[in-house]
């Protein structure tokens, strides 16, 4: 069974990235990803100022669990574990957890265009899953895990940011430099010149919902048909569109709580 599926091994495998301890398999797939390790550590940056070969040279010389056990912060996105895997982690003192959600046919979408597992009835089901672990863990562990809407952040960028900052550090005051980086990364009218698929500069507002532009007659139909998505996408408080046009029709809310978009 691979790691991912498997929920011991996914905890103990996001331990080890947390507590610098990986072995040396991930060691060696982390050098060998340009796209990646370029975030990894600051001191990364001086390695790709080199040619090709160099860069490699450098990378191979890197000592990943040094410059991991020296970082004051760590940060790991997870994107293939379901959130009760991790429970074990929020007995730890120095852990925390953002749990990110997005509506289930926005994700689906861009689940599909990558030719990954896209079947409704499943994502949903582990989506809800997700949500009934939140909810538990939330009670359990107040201060150390909190959700994040996807919406909600392109919406309300510097709310949502000082919210988030109040969670991790114990203070929402945002310096000049956050707000300016959040304003260039969130009002920008497209993607910055070379940042490739790891760019983050967008127009939030518009690109959160871009989806609804894009979904095809069918998929809308068989997302919202699907009972564990129905459930999952009005438990995030967003609106059923029913229908095509209605999804197409921007003047309809997706954030309207329990209420569902009538059926015309």
């Amino acid at each position: 069974m691979p790691c991912f599926k498997n929920g011991s091994c996914v905890t103990d495998f996001v331990s080890s990235l947390f507590y610098c301890t990986f072995d040396d398999k991930f060691d060696v797939w982390l050098k060998g990803k340009g796209l990646f390790i370029g975030y990894y550590h600051p001191s990364v940056d001086r390695c790709f100022q080199w040619p090709r070969e160099g860069s490699s040279t450098c990378r191979r010389r890197l000592d990943l669990r040094a410059l991991c056990r020296g970082a004051s912060v760590k940060v790991v996105k997870v994107i293939r574990s379901r959130l009760a895997w991790l429970a074990a982690l929020l007995n730890r003192s120095n852990v925390k957890i953002i749990y990110l959600t997005r509506d289930p046919r926005a994700s689906l979408a861009s689940i599909n265009r990558m030719g990954w597992d896209s079947l409704p009835s499943r994502r949903c089901a582990a989506l809800t899953a997700d949500l009934d672990a939140y909810t538990s863990l939330r009670a359990s562990h107040p201060d150390r895990i909190t959700r994040l809407s996807l919406e909600e952040f392109s919406r309300n960028p510097i709310h949502t940011t000082q919210r988030i900052f109040d969670f991790l550090l114990g203070s929402s005051v945002l310096d000049d430099s956050v707000r300016r980086f959040l304003w260039e990364h969130t009002n920008t009218s497209r993607a910055w010149p070379n940042d490739g698929n790891m760019d983050t500069h967008r127009s939030s507002m518009r690109e959160v919902e871009a989806w609804r532009g894009s979904v095809t007659r069918s998929q809308l139909r068989e997302v919202e048909a699907e009972p564990a998505c129905r459930a999952a996408i009005m438990r995030l408080g967003h609106a059923l569109f029913n229908t095509l046009e209605n999804a197409r029709n921007s003047s309809i809310s997706l954030h309207l709580k329990t209420t569902t978009v009538p059926n015309v």
